[in-house]
């Protein structure tokens, strides 16, 4: 009696809430039983232009949607958790350790509207589970773009021409740099990025994202 009440007053007080659908569960655990059947591991992805190799941790779906969605909530922080499961799919290829890590990054004016940085905020708490530093305006995004996914598949490419640009050619020269995104669904974007580093003198160019939208 007295352990259920402990249990009850402890889910009151410090309530687990599942990242996936934000349901209440009782263990400290990361997903309820029913998003946990949803949870497929990606791995390695097929080969993008510009990348030397990429991976992502989960399908694009109901369950890590929500979750992309949700730790843009106040009070809801899932990035160490994500780079925890990140660094997993990383090292689970053997990929060699970065020397930078950047993000994906967004244009001035969407940071300034949403007030968010979702790129930056998850590549800081990647850069901290790999304890490699974390590059700051290294990468740029120097035009404003349509979203990719209002995009057919010839648009996307022409969509990003010009868009990136890197900002401080001395940090990536002759380095290994990770590319951190939330999403990968066709490659262009993080390919474009890829593109500009490998131009600067980056040494190797690898991506990693928490979910893939699967073709």
């Amino acid at each position: 009696m007295k352990h259920n009440a402990f249990t009850a007053g402890r889910d009151l007080l410090f309530p687990n809430h599942c990242m996936g659908c934000n349901a209440l569960i009782s263990e400290p655990e990361r997903f309820c039983e029913n998003c946990k059947k949803d949870l497929t591991y990606v791995g390695e992805l097929p080969p993008i232009s510009q990348i030397r190799a990429a991976a992502a941790v989960y399908p694009y779906n109901r369950v890590s949607s929500g979750i992309l969605r949700r730790k843009q909530e106040p009070g809801y922080v899932s990035e160490k958790a994500m780079a925890e499961d990140m660094e997993l799919a990383f090292h689970r290829f053997r990929f060699p350790l970065p020397d930078l890590i950047l993000p994906v990054p967004a244009h001035s004016f969407k940071v300034w509207w949403t007030q968010y940085d979702h790129g930056m905020v998850l590549a800081r708490a990647v850069a901290k589970q790999f304890n490699v530093p974390l590059g700051v305006r290294v990468l740029g995004k120097q035009r404003f773009t349509r979203p990719q996914h209002t995009l057919d598949r010839k648009k996307r490419s022409r969509n990003l021409v010009g868009a990136f640009a890197v900002l401080r050619p001395d940090e990536v020269r002759g380095r290994i740099i990770l590319l951190v995104d939330d999403v990968i669904t066709t490659g262009h974007t993080i390919s474009a990025c890829a593109a500009e580093l490998r131009h600067s003198g980056a040494r190797e160019v690898y991506a990693l994202s928490y979910a893939y939208t699967q073709k």
